[in-house]
């Protein structure tokens, strides 16, 4: 895209100028990539390379590096210092902030969804996907655990409509699956998590949103000491 006369010099001196819009071929690439991410096709460090992934996706590089920027602005790919492009890696200290962070939202969530409600199709979703939960932690199978629980705060989320809380979807996303798919096994945790969800949608439904705030930010806090620092000090 051209841009107008004069836009370097109003860029230059802090005036917004037209952002041109990815091209479609690079927000199909960054529909897949953010798929093969979060379903640990592409753990956490992969080093994207670029050749390799344009025959993956059948499309030019152009459009992956396009892609591969728009990543980056989302938080799910890094810059290496030798310029490559890898998966962001949320172990360690990175994933104890993440999850600072996800508590806040999650909180959030909690309390707003409790205050305003949800409409009887969501109850029927969360309530589908507890009993989903229950099967995967019955079954110790924790990647499908993880996929649905990850749905869970996803649409929680999403049931709210609110523009702000949106922008935090990446957070959210990378916290509830790729941060959690370290060495520590599922087990009890997996089972504690469902009941948990279990209480956190049930003081939603009741209206109580101190009650569903508070249980939100403690589940969180929970699973950081489980996935997070328990993983850490077993390296």
């Amino acid at each position: 895209m051209t841009l107008p006369a004069g836009a370097p010099e109003l860029a230059a001196i802090g005036v917004p100028t037209l952002i041109e819009r990815p091209s479609r071929l690079a927000e199909s690439a960054v529909e897949q990539l953010r798929t093969l991410i979060f379903n640990g096709q592409l753990p956490p460090g992969t080093v994207l390379r670029q050749e390799e992934l344009a025959g993956r996706l059948g499309i030019s590089r152009t459009p992956l590096r396009e892609s591969l920027r728009l990543l980056e602005a989302q938080g799910l790919v890094e810059t290496t210092p030798s310029g490559a492009s890898r998966v962001v890696d949320l172990r360690g200290q990175a994933a104890v902030e993440a999850l600072e962070l996800r508590e806040v939202v999650d909180g959030l969530v909690a309390r707003l969804s409790a205050q305003r409600g949800l409409s009887s199709e969501h109850q029927g979703r969360f309530e589908a996907m507890l009993t989903e939960m229950d099967r995967a932690s019955r079954a110790d199978d924790k990647q499908a655990y993880l996929a649905t629980n990850a749905r869970f705060h996803l649409e929680l989320m999403e049931s709210l409509e609110h523009r702000w809380l949106d922008q935090l979807t990446v957070v959210v996303r990378l916290s509830s699956q790729a941060t959690y798919l370290g060495n520590q096994p599922g087990g009890e945790r997996l089972r504690r998590s469902a009941l948990e969800h279990r209480a956190i949608l049930a003081a939603i439904l009741e209206h109580r949103a101190d009650r569903a705030e508070e249980l939100a930010r403690d589940h969180v806090r929970k699973a950081t000491s489980h996935w997070v620092v328990a993983d850490s000090q077993s390296l």
